[in-house]
């Protein structure tokens, strides 16, 4: 036992290994006592990645998202974000995992992934992808006409209100017809259009206003409105 008065010396010896030696001084003289504190090495610096789908990519909903984490301590935390919202969250050891995505709107979205291990280090990894339901696959334009109505009498020239309600890709060509003929066409990015329709040049009595839109993926859709023209 050391008996007072006493001095102790310490030396840190590593960064990662904490060694100390003390020299403890007593009535008898010197003693050197070593205290070892463990821990071995830190682990190897913790990254986020995605492999799925590749950057730049346009996809069709659903798309299945790949994502991986290496290094760090395990467990590891995903946390998916689409444009800033949350969208997947998982706490695993797996040093991969994924999810399935089913985005409706198209456009572009950045993804974002933090992994979280054990340790609470973190990593980043970003991901830029195009969202394309439409075209051919099968996908159709959804769209609404509010103007004029089913069963108006119309006369002059009317203002067709068209309203795209899906999931579509800019720009969209629309085209009115009657009675077999083309009265009117154009090319917008808008989802709400007002187009004319000469109905002067539409024979009076009743008549099917017929409108369709294709959008730039070459998706299609149609709607008719059953009206009477009285010029």
């Amino acid at each position: 036992m050391l008996q007072e008065p006493h001095v102790l010396d310490w030396t840190h010896y590593s960064d990662h290994n904490m060694a100390w030696a003390i020299k403890a001084q007593s009535a008898e003289g010197f003693s050197d006592v070593i205290v070892q504190n463990g821990g071995g090495s830190p682990p190897p610096p913790l990254t986020a990645a995605f492999t799925a789908p590749a950057s730049g990519a346009t996809v069709t909903s659903p798309v299945t998202i790949t994502m991986t984490a290496s290094g760090g301590a395990p467990s590891y935390t995903y946390a998916l974000t689409a444009n800033g919202s949350q969208i997947f969250s998982q706490t695993t050891t797996a040093t991969s995992t994924s999810f399935t995505w089913s985005p409706t709107a198209n456009g572009t979205y950045n993804l974002g992934l933090t992994v979280t291990d054990a340790g609470a280090r973190t990593a980043t990894a970003t991901r830029t992808v195009t969202v394309n339901n439409g075209g051919g696959a099968g996908g159709t334009v959804s769209l609404a006409v509010t103007s004029p109505s089913a069963g108006q009498t119309v006369s002059g020239t009317t203002w067709v209100s068209i309203w795209i309600t899906s999931a579509s890709t800019p720009p969209f060509t629309f085209t009115l017809s009657a009675a077999g003929a083309t009265a009117w066409s154009e090319s917008q990015s808008a989802t709400h259009v007002t187009l004319p329709w000469v109905t002067t040049d539409t024979p009076n009595g009743p008549q099917t206003l017929t409108v369709t839109v294709r959008d730039s993926a070459g998706a299609p859709g149609v709607a008719t409105v059953p009206v009477t023209v009285q010029n």
